[in-house]
């Protein structure tokens, strides 16, 4: 099988601008200090970033609380603890009341109860 002769591609042309300031050429409103690009300063910028990131999510985090349900991540006010209090008595008197509904009553017990009070 016969093969063609590829040449070798062209080595990369560097930018028109950067050719005539390598070769000590001056361009027009271009300065050789000014095409020179530092790095240092985008890192500095990028680090005071970081910096202030963190500082803010400590800042504006929100509270931890219950993963799931109702009313998840809300912090505890006074409020909600003084409704949670009332809650839980009106669950207590609601349980009492329904075991009173629900008590078994002794036949002879109520019997004898009828007769004392008539």
């Amino acid at each position: 099988p016969s093969r063609r002769f590829r040449p070798p591609p062209p080595p990369p042309q560097p930018h028109p601008l950067l050719a005539r300031l390598r070769h000590g050429q001056r361009t027009a409103g271009v300065s050789t200090r000014s095409s020179t690009i530092t790095m240092a300063c985008r890192l500095n910028a990028k680090k005071e970033k970081r910096a202030r990131n963190v500082e803010n999510m400590r800042k504006f985090k929100k509270p931890t609380g219950k993963k799931f349900g109702p009313g998840k991540g809300k912090g505890n006010s006074a409020k909600a603890s003084a409704m949670g209090v009332k809650r839980a008595a009106a669950r207590e008197a609601e349980a009492n009341f329904v075991a009173t509904l629900f008590s078994s009553v002794d036949p002879d017990a109520a019997a004898a109860d009828e007769g004392a009070t008539k």
